[in-house]
């Protein structure tokens, strides 16, 4: 597992723009709303809001209309898999996404820890079928994670 990050993590999503390798922007999300990232030994789970407003709730959790599970979908990321790891990148293989067809595709990150702060960069991004995402070379996204104690997990 990475070292010292068995435990859940809470994020501060930071967006970089860049042109070629020039950073020509950055993108925080200062109120980051709860997110979580587990890491076992060769497994991981990911799920996070790319905003900073709360999801709204349905008005009738049991009867949602579609404009508001449309409005829940785009409002949370998330996938779970396996990963491999060296010193100072990581790969991410889901086996469930919430897109339907990404299982099987990577996620590529860059990683450094500073005492009980994770940095996490992913910087690319395979689909299944070797397609690359339109975003691919034009941002990266930083999460900066904090430790933290759970009564769940060891």
């Amino acid at each position: 597992m990475l070292p010292e990050f068995s435990l859940n993590l809470h994020f501060l999503p930071v967006y970089a723009l860049l042109l070629g390798q020039e950073l020509i922007a950055t993108y925080s999300i200062n109120e980051a709303q709860p997110g979580i990232f587990i890491f076992t030994d060769d497994s991981y789970a990911i799920s996070w809001t790319p905003t900073d407003n709360p999801r709204v709730p349905f008005k009738n959790l049991s009867k949602p209309t579609d404009e508001e599970l449309i409005a829940g979908f785009r409002s949370i990321v998330f996938n779970a898999g396996n990963y491999s790891y060296t010193d100072s990148t990581a790969v991410a293989i889901p086996i469930i996404a919430k897109v339907p067809g990404f299982e099987g595709g990577k996620q590529f990150y860059r990683y450094r820890i500073d005492g009980s702060i994770l940095h996490l960069t992913m910087y690319d991004e395979t689909y299944p079928d070797g397609e690359k995402p339109g975003w691919f070379g034009r941002y990266v996204t930083e999460f900066v994670m904090e430790k933290k104690k759970s009564k769940y997990l060891p």
